[in-house]
């Protein structure tokens, strides 16, 4: 590079000298000094640029490209894109690509690729509107971009560190993303960004790396402004990162977000990752109305805060498979609300340990199965789905169901003094406990019915007749039981005598009955 008149004092502008020298198939290398660029690197097929080390520390060391304050992109790779077989690739390596002082403008880039391959590995963006941008570019015959990044960083971003345009084939390892939580100019918008055309089927993977800035950033990964729905074939992994919040408290923060674009986000795999909310306040999911999930599975992960608004989902759109496995919650009460328009779909947690307590909510309509499993480190369980739901959880407490139940003669409800209801659901198998007592019989007569079974029962015989104990009855031929009705939500009150069984009715109840009973049976 020197070879053809570059300077690297940090006042001259090398650019013309350094992109003379990578108009050739060479390896250039930027020598341990600053090298100013007035105008963008382009770094052209089969060249490659190296330093002789890189720095994470402020200011930069070691091998530096500063590009003056406008300047944008101040590195771009790119690729004619002939066939494979001649095409050859680039490697960015060992170097600290950073910017004049100054007011960063909006959208200036650090390093820019459409590149049908390139390597990059030990750079440290340091200072720029966007760190690093992989756009997908479909050559004839398919061919894409792909892009693998190996120990890279990020410092001083303002927008966002890395931005995926277009669904390239695109890796990322042991990457480390907002100064290790040491400083920032600005809170800024995101750490990744998912964006443009959807040029797929291909896979992003992050994976071992590290994401900690002071200030935090609006949302974690962020679909947003795609111009086309990514193919159900393309794949977004993430694997054994460490992502931390550490801004101000009431700093609105996000793990998952997404915006009117984003119809449907298929094929994540979110595994082994561990999540702290430091101050306590951030959110899990931050999705438009819009956004339904695809095929979306977590496994291992370990989350620790968000205490304020908790581990939530609670989509407007169906989940139409949704898989957690093996997932510590530490501090955060999970809650699960399902959307009415489910369809046949499966939304399975299992294995998982919730410190916090499990809610469970809203209507997951035909998903199946709908199942919730694991340990209860701390908290307690809520259920009000009004779909089925199987919650497989030792030693939770029983549902509360005391506001629906009733009891009613000849479809007239009377007055009850005391009620209380408890249910649990297992699988396809409800148990359901009670107590009433009446206080007045009101102006109904005839046939007497409890209501408020929380699901209907199921419509295939034997649904079963289950024994009550009642106080306070009057002319009974014999003891008293209750009879589930078939695809509804009451049950039925007979008395079984030497003529058979017969419907208990208003006649034999009084202003000082009292029953109770424990009802098990298959629901709908």
């Amino acid at each position: 590079m020197l070879d053809f008149g570059a300077k690297c004092d940090g006042v001259t502008d090398d650019a013309g000298a350094i992109n003379a020298a990578l108009s050739n198939p060479v390896t250039v290398v930027i020598p341990n000094a600053t090298c100013r660029a007035a105008s963008t690197i382009v770094v052209q097929s089969g060249a490659n640029l190296v330093g002789t080390t890189f720095s994470t520390q402020e200011p930069p060391s070691g091998s530096v490209l500063q590009c003056d304050i406008s300047v944008s992109p101040c590195v771009t790779v790119v690729e004619p894109f002939v066939l494979p077989q001649t095409r050859g690739g680039q490697l960015i390596s060992d170097l600290t690509i950073s910017r004049a002082a100054g007011q960063i403008p909006n959208g200036t880039t650090c390093l820019y690729t459409e590149s049908f391959f390139v390597m990059v590995r030990y750079v440290n963006c340091n200072g720029h509107a966007i760190g690093y941008r992989v756009v997908q570019r479909i050559a004839t015959g398919g061919y894409g971009t792909i892009a693998k990044f190996n120990n890279v960083s990020s410092c001083n971003i303002v927008d966002t560190d890395i931005v995926m345009d277009g669904l390239a084939e695109f890796n990322i390892d042991t990457g480390r993303f907002g100064c290790n939580g040491t400083r920032n100019p600005g809170r800024h918008n995101n750490y990744i960004s998912i964006t443009g055309g959807a040029g797929g089927p291909n896979t992003i993977k992050v994976t071992n790396s590290q994401f900690n800035d002071i200030q935090n950033p609006t949302c974690f990964i962020n679909w947003n402004n795609l111009t086309a729905v990514p193919p159900t074939t393309s794949e977004f992994s993430f694997t054994g990162n460490h992502l931390e919040f550490t801004g101000q408290a009431e700093s609105p923060h996000n793990v998952f977000c997404s915006d009117h674009s984003a119809g449907l986000i298929n094929l994540v795999r979110f595994n082994d990752n561990e999540i702290r909310d430091n101050n306590g306040t951030g959110t899990v999911f931050n999705f438009d109305a819009g956004t339904a999930l695809g095929d979306w599975r977590m496994h291992g992960n370990s989350w620790v805060g968000f205490n304020k608004n908790g581990w939530t989902l609670a989509l407007a759109q169906p989940l139409l498979i949704f898989n957690s496995s093996g997932e510590t919650f530490n501090n955060p009460r999970v809650t699960v609300v399902g959307a009415a328009s489910q369809g046949q779909s499966s939304v399975v947690f299992e294995g998982n340990s919730y410190a916090g307590g499990l809610t469970v909510g809203g209507n997951f309509g035909n998903a199946f199965p709908t199942r919730f499993g694991g340990v209860l480190a701390g908290g307690t369980v809520t259920n009000t789905a009004s779909s089925p739901v199987e919650i497989d959880i030792p030693g939770y407490s029983l549902t509360d169901g005391s506001n629906n139940i009733a009891v009613r003669f000849g479809g007239v409800n009377a007055a009850l003094g005391f009620k209380n209801a408890k249910w649990q659901l297992r699988g396809s198998i409800l148990t359901y406990s009670f107590f009433v007592s009446i206080s007045s019989l009101g102006t109904g007569s005839g046939t007497a019915e409890l209501l408020g079974l929380p699901f209907p029962a199921g419509a295939s015989a034997p649904l079963g007749t289950f024994p009550v104990y009642c106080l306070g009855m009057t002319g009974l031929p014999g003891p008293i039981m209750i009879t589930v009705n078939a695809l509804s939500t009451s049950a039925t009150f007979v008395t079984s005598g030497a003529s058979g069984i017969s419907l208990v009715t208003s006649g034999n109840f009084t202003s000082n009955s009292q029953c109770q009973g424990a009802l098990s049976y298959s629901i709908q």
